[in-house]
């Protein structure tokens, strides 16, 4: 029986090392909560909501962690241990107006990030997780685990806490 070790393949062996373990089904990926910036809303600061360009570094860098953070769990977690709050409509007090690009059916939501800083946005109606659309030919569903960001909220001005 010829040494076997003389015919070992170092690039394949390192390869198998390093290919991935699992495929997209037997992940827990589609629980995982996701970020949408597309409904971001900086026409209303003089209400008090930031854009990402008036944000200091030390505010910009804890934005970033706190989402790469929440992106690692589901929107049950977060709810569960008060970090994401779902609102029905923008409370009464609040000091955002509905901006008109945002519809007008969403379940509004904060996560409380650090201090008083706060992301403010939406999800889609539990109803239509799932449903599917047309969209230039093309189909798509819905995911109730999408948090489409509205605003930043630096100030606890989305519902101010009453002294």
């Amino acid at each position: 029986m010829k040494n076997r070790a003389k015919y070992r393949n170092s690039q394949a062996e390192e390869f198998k090392k390093n290919f991935p373990e699992c495929i997209v089904e037997k992940t827990t990926i589609a629980s995982f909560v996701k970020f949408n910036f597309d409904f971001l809303d900086v026409n209303q600061t003089d209400a008090g909501f930031d854009s990402l360009e008036s944000l200091d570094d030390k505010n910009r860098l804890m934005l970033l962690e706190k989402i790469k953070e929440f992106s690692g769990g589901t929107r049950f977690d977060w709810e569960s241990d008060k970090r994401l709050v779902i609102y029905e409509n923008i409370p009464k007090g609040s000091k955002a107006k509905h901006p008109k690009h945002v519809p007008s059916d969403v379940s509004w939501a904060r996560f409380r990030l650090e201090g008083g800083f706060r992301l403010i946005g939406f999800f889609i109606p539990n109803c239509l997780d799932k449903k599917s659309y047309k969209l230039s030919g093309r189909e798509y569903l819905f995911d109730r685990n999408t948090f489409y960001v509205v605003f930043l909220d630096p100030n606890h001005n989305f519902y101010p806490c009453k002294n």
